[in-house]
């Protein structure tokens, strides 16, 4: 069983480049996330998707700061 977490866009149970890659893809118009994704992709939870998710979900996967669950 996998359980959703902020920053998870993919629904894998990690976050990871691909969430990040998802996220930069969306806010460059080359693909639109679903509805569900899009929950998952705000990462600072301010109630869109935007650059700031971007780098918040790059910060994760570089350890530089953690997304609070």
């Amino acid at each position: 069983m996998t359980i959703a977490m902020t920053g998870d866009v993919n629904g894998d149970g990690k976050i990871s480049s691909a969430d990040y890659i998802m996220v930069k893809n969306h806010i460059m118009d080359v693909s639109k996330l679903s509805q569900i994704e899009l929950e998952f992709a705000d990462a600072n939870k301010d109630g869109k998707v935007n650059s700031a998710d971007y780098v918040a979900i790059k910060n994760h996967i570089m350890e530089v700061s953690k997304i609070i669950q």
